[in-house]
Parts: structure tokens; sequence; C-alpha cells
């Protein structure tokens, strides 16, 4: 009679260390299904990334194959600023203190510009109106695209990170840079039927 209440506490003490490795089996489990969902929506997260940014140019495509094909003027005979480049810097009425007076002036770079002029382009094209998320996109795209050719010139020129952009080693290449980020950013938004180059010191 005396063993039975060890056996008991035996019995019981089993069932309890049964019971603490049923536990922690199963937060394993869930540890290991966290870690494959987090993966998971990772490389879901990247895919929609990368098909928005394919998307996006295969959208690019269309609008220059729509605009082509309702041009009949012979790309020989003209040239792409004089069909293409209708696009305007925008400007507004801005207080001048040295002449106290109100002056038209362009209107300094901003984003929420460069969204009137992709608005502009597509509605003088004849093209479906974007959606502000897909217009969110292209600038994202496109704010990425400044940096990446801002780096290419310093790279290409030894440009130091401490110039200026009015600085005369930089100057002597606007030209070019404003060449480039157009054809960069041909895809997201069309700089290229810009007259002139739009920036912060236009």
């Amino acid at each position: 009679m005396s063993d039975t209440p060890s056996r008991e506490n035996d019995s019981a003490s089993d069932k309890v260390a049964e019971l603490v490795l049923a536990i922690l089996c199963i937060e394993r489990t869930q540890e290991a299904l966290m870690g494959l969902l987090e993966n998971q929506i990772a490389t879901l997260n990247g895919s929609l990334q990368d098909q928005t940014a394919v998307n996006t140019r295969l959208l690019n495509l269309l609008e220059r194959n729509e605009a082509s094909s309702s041009t009949s003027v012979s790309a020989a005979a003209t040239t792409l600023n004089s069909v293409m480049q209708y696009i305007k810097h925008p400007r507004k009425m801005t207080w001048v203190p040295q002449n106290q007076a109100l002056k038209l002036r362009r209107m300094k770079f901003s984003w929420p510009v460069y969204v009137e002029m992709i608005k502009n382009h597509r509605t003088h094209q004849n093209l479906p109106a974007l959606s502000e998320e897909e217009i969110e996109s292209r600038i994202e795209h496109v704010k990425k695209i400044y940096l990446s050719v801002i780096l290419y010139f310093k790279t290409t020129y030894q440009l130091g990170n401490t110039l200026k952009w009015l600085h005369p080693l930089v100057k002597v290449h606007h030209h070019t840079m404003c060449i480039k980020l157009e054809e960069e950013a041909s895809a997201y938004i069309p700089l290229n039927f810009c007259v002139g180059s739009w920036g912060p010191t236009r």
C-alpha cells in the first residue's frame, strides 16, 4: 500500500512532462510556420514590385505606339523637338521683393509638378487616366533613377560630393545629364515630351 502514492506521483509527473513536450512541439511548429509565412510574404512583395515595374514599362511602350500611330508626319522630315515636345513648364504669379510687383515665373521643382505633367501628357495623347497608386509608383521609380543618374555622372566625371549644381565642373554636363535622365525615366514619366529641361534651377 505504501507504494501507491509514489506510483501516482510518477504517473502525474510523466503526464506533465508529456504535456510540456507537446507544448514545445506546438511552439516550434508555429515558429517554423511563421518563418515560412514571412518568407512567402517577402517573396510576394518582391514579385509585386517587379510586376509593377514591368507593367509600367509595357504601358509606356503602348503609349509610344499609340502616339506614333496617330502621327502621320515622317520622322525623317521633322525632328523630335518640333513634333513631340509640347509640355511647357508650369508658371505662377510670384511676388518679387526687388521689383515690389508680381511676376510670372516658372514653378520650383516639386513632385506634384511632375504628377501634373503626367496627367497633361496622357490627356493630350487621349490615353486613359492613371490611378493615384499607378502615378505614385511611377514617381517612386523616377526618384531612384534620379539618384542613379547623379551617381553615374559623379563616377564618370569624378565630380566631388561637395560640388553644387551650378558649379562650372557640373554645369558643363547639364545638358547631357538632362538627356540621360529623360531616357532613363521615359518608361515612367514623359520628360522627353517637355519643352526644355525641368529641375530646381529652371
